[in-house]
């Protein structure tokens, strides 16, 4: 069963047994709903969410047995744009990434509203990927020229992410980051000891934070 985030469900379980049967509500196996008495069960969702996609299942037990009854329910949603997507300065430019989820899953452009241009495949002045796993579709662009700010302040990058399905579109201005720059510290401790050897600490630190390279016994 397909429907739409948002959508309001009843899902009605009847039965019939003596003496009457405990009903239970389960969804992917876990209690989703009153365990109740009788004949007849119903299970309400209420503006139902992508994260309610799953298997339904009505289980009826009593002290002579069990038996069940299932539904699939799978929940179709307009796309949502995931925090990891930003734009980044490289050395060879700017690349951007666009992430977002959807059912169906959505389509991703780039809008470059300075020149007035969609990118949706590689041309001779930007290189651009996408990629869809599931209902999360990943597209990337790489600018190959950084271009500068009026008053050189930085570089120029205004970017949109556009993406789309049959439930809507939507367009977000992609965040600029700097690429990280690390600095590369070396230092050698040597601890010299009673016994016939020393012993040799090297470490590899960098700037906004260090980790132990090796250790080295001599």
């Amino acid at each position: 069963m397909t429907v739409v985030e948002g959508t309001s469900l009843a899902l009605h379980c009847n039965t019939m047994g003596s003496p009457a049967p405990t009903l239970t509500w389960l969804k992917d196996g876990e209690l989703a709903g009153s365990i109740t008495a009788g004949e007849l069960s119903v299970l309400e969702i209420l503006e139902i969410t992508p994260q309610q996609t799953g298997q339904y299942r009505c289980l009826a037990e009593n002290e002579h047995g069990r038996a069940s009854a299932s539904l699939n329910i799978t929940v179709e949603y307009g796309p949502v744009l995931l925090e990891e997507s930003k734009c980044t300065v490289v050395r060879e430019g700017v690349q951007c990434v666009c992430v977002a989820v959807g059912n169906p899953e959505p389509t991703i452009e780039f809008y470059l509203p300075d020149l007035n241009i969609t990118i949706n495949e590689t041309n001779s002045r930007f290189n651009f990927y996408a990629h869809t796993d599931g209902h999360t579709s990943t597209a990337m662009i790489k600018l190959r020229e950084k271009g500068e700010r009026a008053d050189n302040s930085g570089p120029a990058v205004n970017v949109h992410c556009s993406m789309y399905n049959i439930y809507g579109r939507e367009s977000v201005l992609l965040e600029l980051q700097q690429e990280s720059e690390f600095k590369i510290f070396i230092f050698a401790l040597t601890v010299l000891l009673d016994f016939p050897f020393s012993i040799t600490l090297s470490f590899l630190f960098y700037f906004l934070g260090s980790i132990l390279l090796y250790t080295n016994i001599k």
